[in-house]
């Protein structure tokens, strides 16, 4: 038969269990949540009531970053006020000079150490014909600057402007990204670097031998312990696989992203191909920009990217912040601004509204233009970063029926209208004039009116704090056997469930370990936010007439006293199926996870092998607040393989069962790998304590590995 996690089966959380009690009310938070408004609200929470809510207490990567800007912002200004009082300052000039051997103009640049100044250059005086050349920080001794931008014009005039604020305080976006091997790599994440560069090779594969031939020398010089090198390539002809060929030919362990639309450019700001930017963590930065080929006037002027590495590596101040852009514009960026009311709105209404609407899980209801351009800032972080749509799919294998990922070009319009300033425009406003979405808390229409309605009674779920499982029973409501073509359980209180389970039988929890909960094989489930789940038309779940129902109920108290009523209704088969409907859970409990390491890797051993010919319809895995990434791979048994579902950017607030858009089939002793990794490290800003060993266990603070996957046969 099958050979899986046999010995601890029982302990598995079957069928998207969630038995985080120090999870509390991360999901119900971050359902198509917008990153910025989950901070808002769980300080609010804090300010107005004490709620044991470590998932409100764990800071994201975003509020982590804007916290340390803040201080290093007040930092710098402080020290700039304190060099840049009057009776220190010396006059800010500007000399000019001919460079013989280089035949170009050599720039003097004099004026009070620390003072930002921009240099622009024209070769027309002009007002509106100056372009900026070079932005620096002064120093005490003369800066020279021989402009290798100048050409055989016959005249060229320079100025020189000082700046009131500090050009190293300009703030790079987060973002997130698949490197050539499939990998998540997001900007916000190395926050223990030196310093992170960042080169695009912009829109042709070709320019990346380029790119990795000037990086790679660099890299031997400052090491990947304190700096790393990312690439994006822009290329929109270009297949993962064509860009992993290629990076292994030039032997280079750099991180290629492919990014044809431009997401990871436009959130550093990045304008041309062959264009650098290096992002100074924890703050995220932009301390140097520049053209990463930009050719030495002369062989005794230093390549200023290295100059800046050296000086962020040794911690000195850093002189020349930007020089300029000489390569060519990204087409990436192109495009003209979409329309609120033909492009934008159905996007919103399409996509988000079925949980941004009033009275659901979500922090506010697109329901107005006034509403989403009053959250524009943040649905700009949470697409880039990756916050929404609540989709951690690789797109390179495998279609997904309940996919809730933006096309490309709708991701892309949105980002445009964002950075346009968000436009209302003409036209009508189809958030406010449209009908609500069919919210995910009713009974699918489909199937027409239940069969039975089962409840275990309202239940009261307390101001604050903890509240531990509820194990409820019920016996069924058939009084003959009978085979379910469908169990769908609901709440009337969505804003206090955390997960509702519903399994056959009356099995509480039998654990003698309060770390090790007991659950059963379920037959129902609730997640908000995530649409009830029908099992596959010729298949079902056998449910007799002597079976009892156990309600595996997880609450999360919210400040008010809450009653809520679950309701499961049933739909019956009026013949036997021509399948039966599994759902079994493959696990590994024999980890150890080392303190702070962040590639701690694990699979399901042995590998899941059937029998007999399955067809598979869904994928879930299953880990808590280390989880990393998981991966699903076939091994058929002719020895060719197959990934099934790869998840790079595993979130333990997302449960998220992977229905599959065709059922795949197996043939008899197919092998399914799952593989996949934990981040035991400090950069994981969730992990409750990085310098603890993490071994199996029910709380969030422990850790599991199960992949989960839904058959019939």
């Amino acid at each position: 038969m099958k050979t899986g996690l046999a010995s601890r089966i029982d302990s598995i959380p079957l069928n998207n269990v969630r038995n985080e009690n120090e999870l509390m009310k991360r999901l119900l938070q971050f359902l198509l949540l917008l990153v910025l408004s989950v901070f808002s609200y769980c300080s609010s929470r804090a300010q107005a009531i004490e709620v044991i809510d470590p998932a409100c207490s764990a800071p994201g990567r975003g509020s982590a970053v804007w916290a340390a800007r803040a201080k290093v912002d007040q930092q710098i200004r402080s020290n700039r006020r304190h060099a840049l009082r009057p009776e220190n300052l010396s006059p800010t000039t500007l000399g000019l000079n001919w460079s013989a051997q280089a035949r170009l103009p050599q720039l003097l640049l004099r004026g009070p150490a620390g003072q930002a100044a921009r240099v622009d250059s024209t070769t027309a005086i002009d007002p509106v014909a100056w372009q900026s050349l070079l932005t620096v920080n002064l120093a005490a001794a003369e800066l020279s600057w021989i402009d290798s931008t100048a050409d055989s014009a016959t005249s060229r005039f320079y100025r020189l402007t000082p700046l009131a604020d500090d050009p190293s305080l300009e703030e790079a976006d987060d973002f997130l990204l698949l490197d050539h091997d499939g990998k998540a790599r997001e900007l916000f994440y190395p926050s223990n670097l030196k310093a992170l560069v960042v080169a695009t090779a912009g829109d042709s594969i070709d320019q990346l031998d380029t790119v990795i031939a000037v990086l790679s020398p660099l890299a031997q010089t400052y090491g990947t312990n304190e700096v790393q090198y990312w690439v994006l390539l822009h290329d929109p002809a270009v297949k993962r696989s064509d860009v992993a060929s290629r990076v292994q030919a030039l032997g280079s362990n750099f991180p290629v992203m492919l990014d044809p639309e431009g997401w990871g450019a436009r959130a550093l700001h990045l304008t041309h191909a062959g264009e650098v930017t290096v992002i100074q963590p924890p703050t995220f930065t932009v301390a140097y920009r520049g053209q990463l080929d930009l050719p030495s006037a002369t062989d005794a002027e230093p390549p200023h990217l290295s100059v800046a590495l050296a000086g962020l590596t040794q911690g000195k101040p850093l002189n020349f912040l930007r020089t300029p852009l000489t390569g060519l514009k990204l087409a990436a960026l192109s495009g003209e601004t979409p329309s609120y009311s033909r492009d934008i709105a159905p996007i919103f209404h399409r996509h988000c509204a079925i949980c941004h609407q009033p009275n659901d899980v979500a922090p506010f209801a697109m329901t107005n233009y006034d509403t989403v351009a009053g959250w524009a800032p943040a649905i700009k972080n949470a697409l880039l970063s990756g916050e929404m749509p609540p989709w951690h799919v690789d797109p390179n294998y495998g279609q997904w029926s309940n996919n809730l990922a933006l096309t490309p070009a709708a991701k892309s319009a949105l980002l445009r209208w964002v950075d346009a300033g968000a436009p209302r425009g003409d036209g009508p406003d189809p958030l406010a004039e449209q009908p609500v979405p069919a919210s995910f808390r009713k009974w699918p229409e489909e199937l027409g009116p239940p069969d039975a309605i089962v409840t275990p009674g309202e239940q009261t779920v307390k101001l604050a704090g903890v509240e531990p499982y509820r194990y409820l029973f019920v016996h069924s409501p058939n009084s003959t056997n009978v085979w379910l073509r469908a169990a769908v359980i609901l709440p009337s209180s969505p804003a206090v469930v955390h997960h509702y389970l519903v399994w056959p039988g009356r099995i509480g929890n039998l654990s003698t370990d309060p770390d090790v909960s007991t659950y059963g094989v379920s037959l129902a489930e609730y997640v908000p936010g995530v649409a009830p789940y029908i099992y596959p038309t010729d298949s079902g779940f056998q449910l007799t007439r002597s079976n009892w129902l156990t309600f595996n109920l997880h609450y999360t108290p919210n400040g008010v006293v809450t009653n809520d009523l679950p309701k499961l209704a049933l739909w019956y088969h009026k013949a036997k199926p021509k399948k039966t409907y599994h759902l079994e859970g493959f696990g590994n409990d024999t980890f150890n996870i080392p303190p702070q390491d962040s590639e701690y890797r694990v699979q399901v051993a042995p590998a899941v092998t059937f029998d007999h010919s399955i067809r598979v319809h869904r994928l879930n895995p299953h880990m808590h607040l280390r989880g990393k990434r998981m991966k699903f791979e076939a091994v058929y048994p002719n020895g060719t393989r197959e990934v099934l579902l790869s998840v790079p950017d595993y979130d333990f607030r997302w449960q998220v069962g992977y229905q599959l858009a065709e059922p795949k089939t197996l043939p008899a002793k197919t092998r399914i790998e799952i593989t996949g990794a934990f981040d035991n490290s400090a950069q994981n800003l969730a992990n409750p304590d990085p310098t603890a060993s993490v071994t199996w266990g029910d709380q969030t603070f422990r850790e599991m590995f199960v992949g989960f996957i839904d058959y019939v046969d």
